[in-house]
Order: C-alpha cells, then sequence, then structure tokens
C-alpha cells in the first residue's frame, strides 16, 4: 500500500487513515499557567494494520520538536520529514522505511508548580516534589476516545463524598465557593446511583471529578472521570440563582429525583428548538458527514443537540419505558469498554423490542428534516398523509417511518402505530364505540359527545413531528382545551404546531389567532392568572412552577414595555442599588428590574446603563454577572445597543459570556446589530478566531434581520469572507431571514384587518 501513498492522500479528510491504530498514550505535560502554552511529551503504543511510509496524527497548534518510530524489536525510526498541515490539523511523519504490521489507554503525567492542583481522568498514583515544581503521575486509564481526554490545573476547593459502590466523588470550584458545589454533587452521587440501576452497569472509574472552570466556551465537556463545566453551570448560589437555573444543574435525572418539577414538559421547549432548526431547508442530518476538521464545530447546533435527545425520546415513548430501559441495559453491558456505532445500538433496540429500529432510525439520524402528519377523520376512519415540513413552505414528497400514538376522546383510550409509507389509516370505531357505551345512558349526551369526540395525534408530545388536522378535529381538539381534557404537553404542543403552520403558511394567521384565543381560558391552568393575585412576591411553600413562571410573565411584560410592570421593577431596583441582598427582587424576578432598566435607558439618559455596569463590576457571583449581560442589550436606543455590543471588542467581558450579551439583543436593536457586526467583522474575527465563539455572533446577530434585501446584503458581504467555522451557520441564518421575510409579505397584508382577526377580538 505504501507505494500508492503520497502526503496529499491524507488532506482534506475528515478522519485519519486506518493503517494505524494507537493502542496506549503515555502523556507528559508542563503547563506554563502564566502565558497559556504547555510543552510535553507523548509516547503512542499503536498496531500497524497495513505496510506504510506514513504515520499521521491529528494535530492543532503544536510546535513539533522531536519524532521516532520504534517497533516492536525495538529498532528505532526517525522521519525524514515532518509535515504539519494547519488547514485540516495533521501532522504527517514520513519516513524512508516502510513500518510493517505489527481503542487504546491512557497514561497521564503532568508537571506544574507544587502549590496547583492537577487532575486528569484518573486518579493520582504518585507524586514527586522537585523544588517548586512537582510531577504528578496518574493511574493507566481504561480504554477510551482519544478526545475523552483532560487535564486540569488549578488553585481549587473541592468538596468531597463517596458513594455507596465506593466511588469518590469530588466538586472542584475556584478558592471560596466550595459552599456553591454542594447541590452539584448531591446530584452528582444520586445520578451515579440512578444510572447504575438503570443501566445494570456499574460507574467504571475509581472516581468522578467535576470542575467548575471561570472561563469555558462550551457549556460542559463530558471527559472520562474529569467533567469541566462553565462556572454558572455547575454551581449553585442560594440566593442568586434562579429556579430554572437549578433545574439545568440536575437534569440528568431530574424526572426521579424531582417529580413534581415536570421536568420532561420542559424538555418540550428543547424539542421545540430543535424542530424550528430542523424545518429549514439548509438543516443537517444528526449523522451528519464531516469534510473540513473546522466545521465540526458547526454540528454541535440544534440539530445534534435538541432533535437528537428529542428522538431518542419518541423511541423511548413508542417502545415503552420497560423495553427501552432493558435494551440499554444490553447494549451497555454488550460493548461496554469497546468501540461501537450508532448501528450498533439500533440493532440491540430492535432484538429486545421486535421492532424494526434500525430501519426506523436510520429515516430519522440519517437525513435531514422530519414530517409533518396531515390527518383527517371520515367514518370512524383516520386517514394519515406525511410530508417534510419545512418553515420556507416548499411542499417536499419525505418519507420517514414514524411512530404515531393517538388517543381518543380520553387518555384511556389509545392507540399507536408505525406510518411506514406516504399515506396510513387507522380504524378507531372500537374506541369510538367505547366512549358512546360510555354516555348511553344519556342520549342527548350520547349525540353531543359523539359530535365532540377529540383525537389528538403525537399523544404527549412525544413525536419528533408537526401535525396538521383537519378544520373537523381541529375544532373538537380547541373544545377539548376549553374543557381541560388534555395534558399541558398535548396543549403545548398544538399550540406549537399552529404557530409553525402558520410560519410557513399552510395556516392562516387569523386560524392561529383563533386557536390562541382558546388558550385564554387556560389561565387559571398555568397559573397565569394566580400572578396578579400573588404578585411580585412568593409566598412559603409555594408551587416550582409559580416561581418560575412570576419570572417569565413579568420578564415579557416589562419587555413590551408594559407600563405598570416597568414602573414597579425600577422602583425595586432603587432598592436594590443600596441593598444587593434585598427579599425584593430574589433570584426569579431580577431579571425583571434589569431589563426595565434598560428598556428606559437612552442616549440621553444612561444612569440605568452605568448602574448596571457598576453592579457587574463590583460582584463576583457569577449568577448576577450572566443576568446583567443577558439585559444590557435590550434597549430600543440603537445608540445604546452599540455601547454594548462595543464591550464585546474590549476585554471588559469574558471571551466565554458573549453569548449572553448576544442573546439579550433588543427587536428594536436588530438591523443596528448587523450594521456593528458588519462595520466590526475583521476586529471580532482577530479577537475570537475561526473557532465557536465566532459563529455565535453569526447565528446570533444574522438571523435577526427579516427583509429579503438584508438577506442578499449579508450573502454579499460574506462571499468574500467565507471560512469553514461558519459555513451551515450562516446558510441556517439566512434561510431564517428569507423564512420571515416571506412571511410578513404573505400574512401580514391580508390580515391586519381580516374578518376573523376582528371576531376574535371583538369581546377583548
Amino acid at each position: 500500500m505504501e507505494q500508492n501513498q503520497s502526503i496529499d492522500q491524507f488532506k482534506g479528510k475528515t478522519r485519519l487513515p486506518g493503517f494505524a491504530i494507537p493502542k496506549k498514550y503515555e502523556l507528559h505535560l508542563i503547563p506554563d499557567l502564566s502565558a497559556c502554552t504547555f510543552s510535553g511529551t507523548v509516547q503512542i503504543s499503536l498496531t500497524i494494520n497495513e505496510s506504510t511510509k506514513f504515520l499521521v496524527l491529528n494535530a492543532l497548534q503544536l510546535v513539533i520538536q522531536n519524532t521516532c518510530f520504534t517497533n516492536s524489536q525495538g529498532q528505532q525510526y526517525t522521519p525524514c520529514d515532518v509535515v504539519v498541515d494547519n488547514d485540516d490539523e495533521i501532522l504527517v511523519l514520513v519516513f524512508e522505511e516502510t513500518l510493517t504490521v505489527g481503542g487504546a489507554t491512557f497514561k497521564v503525567t503532568v508537571t506544574v508548580p507544587s502549590e496547583l492542583t492537577a487532575l486528569s481522568n484518573m486518579p493520582v498514583e504518585n507524586e514527586k516534589l522537585d523544588g517548586v515544581l512537582k510531577t504528578v503521575y496518574f493511574e493507566e486509564s481504561p480504554v477510551m476516545s482519544t478526545y475523552l481526554v483532560a487535564v486540569v490545573v488549578g488553585l481549587f476547593d473541592y468538596n468531597e463524598v463517596t458513594t455507596v459502590d465506593g466511588v469518590k466523588v469530588r466538586v472542584y470550584c475556584a478558592v471560596g465557593k466550595s459552599d456553591q458545589g454542594k447541590l452539584a454533587m448531591d446530584i452528582a452521587v444520586k445520578t451515579l446511583d440512578i444510572f447504575t440501576k438503570y443501566f445494570s452497569v456499574s460507574y467504571p472509574l475509581p472516581k468522578l471529578d467535576l470542575v467548575a472552570v471561570p472561563e469555558f466556551a462550551g457549556g460542559a465537556m463530558e471527559n472520562y472521570g474529569l467533567i469541566i463545566y462553565r462556572e454558572n453551570e455547575l454551581l449553585y448560589h442560594d440566593l442568586y440563582t434562579a429556579a430554572a437555573k437549578k433545574q439545568i444543574i440536575s437534569y440528568m435525572a431530574t424526572d426521579i429525583l424531582f417529580p413534581e418539577w415536570n421536568i420532561w414538559n420542559k424538555f418540550l421547549l428543547v424539542a421545540a428548538n430543535g424542530l424550528r432548526m430542523d424545518a429549514l431547508e439548509k438543516s443537517h442530518p444528526i449523522e451528519v458527514e464531516i469534510h473540513h476538521a473546522r466545521s465540526v464545530i458547526e454540528i454541535f447546533d440544534a440539530v445534534s443537540y435538541e432533535k437528537g435527545s428529542a428522538v431518542i425520546r419518541m423511541l423511548q415513548g413508542y417502545l415503552g419505558h420497560v423495553t427501552f430501559q432493558k435494551s440499554l441495559s444490553t447494549y451497555m453491558r454488550r460493548y461496554q469498554a469497546q468501540n461501537a456505532k450508532t448501528e450498533d445500538l439500533w440493532n440491540v433496540l430492535s432484538e429486545v423490542s421486535g421492532e424494526p429500529v434500525n430501519l426506523m432510525m436510520n429515516t430519522w439520524t440519517k437525513k435531514a428534516g422530519y414530517p409533518v402528519i396531515h390527518v383527517e377523520l371520515i367514518d370512524n376512519i383516520l386517514k394519515f398523509k406525511q410530508s417534510q415540513f419545512l418553515l420556507s413552505g416548499q411542499h417536499v414528497d419525505g418519507e420517514w417511518i414514524v411512530p404515531i400514538t393517538l388517543s381518543v376522546g380520553s387518555y384511556e383510550r389509545q392507540k399507536k402505530f408505525l406510518l411506514e409509507t406516504s399515506h396510513g389509516k387507522v380504524d378507531i370505531s372500537e374506541l369510538v364505540q367505547s366512549i358512546g357505551d360510555d354516555l348511553n345512558s344519556n342520549k342527548k349526551k350520547h349525540e353531543d359527545g359523539q359530535e365532540n369526540i377529540w383525537v389528538k395525534v403525537n399523544v404527549n408530545q412525544s413525536g419528533f413531528y408537526r401535525v396538521h388536522y383537519e378544520d373537523k378535529l381541529a375544532i373538537r381538539l380547541q373544545k377539548a382545551i376549553q374543557n381541560n381534557c388534555l395534558l399541558p404537553a398535548d396543549k403545548f404542543g398544538i399550540l406549537d404546531d399552529g404557530n409553525a403552520l402558520c410560519q410557513a403558511c399552510e395556516q392562516s394567521l387569523s386560524s392561529l389567532l383563533v386557536l390562541m384565543d382558546v388558550y385564554r381560558k387556560e389561565f387559571d391552568y398555568v397559573i397565569v392568572s394566580k400572578l396578579i393575585d400573588l404578585g411580585w412576591d412568593s409566598i412559603s411553600g409555594e408551587d416550582h412552577s409559580i416561581s418560575l413562571m412570576r419570572g417569565e410573565v413579568f420578564q415579557a411584560l416589562a419587555t413590551f414595555d408594559h407600563d405598570k410592570t416597568q414602573q414597579e421593577a425600577l422602583r425595586r431596583f432603587q432598592i436594590l442599588l443600596d441593598d444587593r441582598n434585598t427579599s425584593l427582587l430574589p433570584a426569579n424576578t431580577r431579571k425583571v428590574a434589569y431589563v426595565a432598566v434598560m428598556r428606559n435607558t437612552t442616549t440621553e439618559n444612561r444612569t440605568g446603563l452605568e448602574s448596571l455596569l457598576s453592579f457587574y463590576r463590583s460582584t463576583d457571583v457569577l449568577q448576577e454577572r450572566e443576568k446583567i449581560l443577558r439585559c444590557i442589550a435590550s434597549s430600543a436606543d440603537p445608540n445604546v445597543v452599540i455601547e454594548v455590543l462595543n464591550l464585546l471588542l474590549s476585554d471588559e467581558i469574558p471571551d466565554q459570556d458573549i453569548i449572553y450579551v448576544l442573546w439579550g439583543i433588543s427587536i428594536e436593536g436588530s438591523e443596528t446589530a448587523w450594521r456593528w457586526l458588519k462595520d466590526n467583522w475583521e476586529r471580532i474575527l482577530a479577537k475570537y478566531g475561526a473557532g465557536l465563539l465566532l459563529t455565535n455572533f453569526i447565528s446570533q446577530i444574522v438571523p435577526l434581520v427579516n427583509s429579503d434585501e438584508k438577506a442578499d446584503e449579508i450573502e454579499a458581504f460574506f462571499g468574500s469572507r467565507m471560512n469553514h467555522s461558519i459555513v451551515m451557520n450562516l446558510k441556517l441564518s439566512i434561510e431564517q431571514i428569507r423564512v420571515k421575510a416571506r412571511w410578513i409579505r404573505s400574512q401580514i397584508p391580508s390580515c391586519l384587518w381580516n374578518e376573523d382577526f376582528a371576531d376574535v377580538n371583538h369581546d377583548t
């Protein structure tokens, strides 16, 4: 094979060649924390599967000083050439001699200043002190992927507890913050126990460290035995952390540990974001081919995460919890400490369940998009038709193997089946008849009941698809909502589907407004009306959902310039300036005050912004700093928005936190933000590089505008400024602009004075 190899053959490839397989890495690192650099050595044990004159490794931002290869007989080979390709992020070692055929473990060693703590995936085996330095030797790891290897060095406090199985769990954080890590430690210990029972597999390592890092671009990284988090994603402060953030900290096993939180209802928002992004023509499959190393960054998006998790939940809902758990347990035991492919998981699920999981899941993971299911009822026969749902309104044929669940008149009357072709039908006569039997005692009630029997497809909103009901079924569902017959998840799903269908111009704005009007009667159920009685201040023992709802509703009112809400928020903010720990602005409503402050900040009156920035600079509470950053760009004044965005070009805001500012840009500031991005693109590129942080500027600013003219302008601007890390993000963002532009053109002129619209508002 070596005769056919050349260095060019390895360029532009998404994976390393398979003729050399690593078996073990011995890594010795010497970090220089003051210069943010490191030096070191790595010894890689590998197996040569095919004769070669080349060894190809991944390498990024490395300076290679010495290399050699030693075979199993002790013969040493020095490469005649060492080629570093920075674009493809590879290192190629070229040998004159042929290297003949002959999951990796890792043994890590780190040399650091003696006063610092060094952590890696495995426990410390030994330490050797040498003056002001110490060398820390870690135990050899089990077989694991290279991307899970981690080293952390710093000054830390920690909390520690040992599980009943003998696993040592520690939460490391900056000195002085150990109390804020206790919730995470408690949840980690309980979660290990839950998953040990769920998977019937013990946690395989002797320790688990969770580390809160002050500056970390991602939310977290799941390194084996050493999970690294952004500080505010792990630490919890009783006074400053909102209830919603507490849910995120413990999300993994929340449903078991805190059933009263109804976390699966909150998961609907996660799935909805995946549905929104995957309805774009420029979307990508969950399993996507990567053509350049730097393009990897772009696939960590709503499709990979939100759609990925939602599709797994859909599968679990169809197979049933018991079968799903049994399948995962079998899979974990069968492939423990081995490499496994996605298909291996599907095969085990098929084997245990007896369902064609492999065929079904391939339609969901290997191609982009998802279906909209059109449903009509004719003589107790439900007819289904599927096609791909696109926000652009394009009509595209597409077939998925769709797990359909449906309820008829009651959650006690359900059916489920696989829709495997473009059309299908189900006879629900038996379910309808059972309802009729219950109503037979009252003839009038029986007749009314037969007329109003509702059908809800996608029960509990567990499926990753939209549902478009014919008018008759839609009206029945609206009555079911009014009569409080449906679960909260299904009420949410009907409204979310209606909104999406309207955006795609598959349903008129007036139809959506009619549907929304039904939810006015929902206030008691979703607690909104209780906020009128409860006001701003929480009461002892109030429901967790009320605390969440209070902050959400008041923040929306402040954002939409509701005068009474803003005035009360500003009054409380003035008290906060004098007393940082005032009970008048607890964690769940503090952002309301910050939004109100910024909505009243103008070029002529900047005191609000100055007060918030002063507050930001003087507090070391991360949760408080995050809240402020999320709000300071919410001013309606373009000049204030530009002033805030300019902070992102300074060292005022840590790089990892820029996303919070971008999330908070006001509607009025959307075009201003785009002009700022265009004017400062070169400075942004120089400061943030071509990585994950750069993509945030594209995904959060570009889609804010809403005209085809702006979309054309953006395409022209980036035409000569494209790089691998923003290609997909830019295409998706521009498509979102065109979707909004199309909707505005098609809906607004015809609906502003539509009679249906007037009817909806007649009694309000």
